[in-house]
């Protein structure tokens, strides 16, 4: 397996770095100042492009966490409904972090007692929630 060369190695890229040899590539074949100016502009909006990309795809993947969510806490609170039971949910989350607790209280004793499943199903979920991220 050939190995990557020390000058492009991850650890060793940077903007700068990648900027003074594309500045030293100009600089061999006399580039102008000009079109130095216009080709800098050009990869300064290529970068902004990307970033606006990931901005979006991740308040997408937001949004489709809080959908999932609360698409599962619909569906055990219909599961525990069709049993007669009823589940509260409450959801901590610390300030500027999107990792909530979710706390679920039964209000029968008897999920727990004689439906350990349900309790399950819950784990489980709030556990699937995890391998979303």
């Amino acid at each position: 397996m050939a190995s990557t060369p020390p000058s492009f190695s991850p650890s060793r890229t940077t903007c700068a770095s990648l900027l003074r040899q594309l500045q030293m590539i100009w600089d061999e074949i006399g580039e102008s100042d000009t079109d130095r100016d216009n080709m800098l502009l050009q990869l300064e909006q290529e970068c902004l492009d990307i970033y606006h990309k990931k901005v979006e795809e991740t308040r997408k993947h937001k949004a489709d966490l809080f959908k999932w969510l609360a698409d599962a806490e619909s569906e055990v609170t219909n599961i525990a409904s069709s049993l007669g039971d009823s589940v509260m949910f409450s959801r901590v989350c610390s300030i500027g972090i999107l990792f909530c607790t979710i706390a679920v209280s039964i209000n029968t004793a008897s999920v727990i007692e004689y439906r350990p499943w349900l309790v399950s199903v819950v784990v489980f979920g709030l556990s699937a929630m995890a391998y979303l991220g």
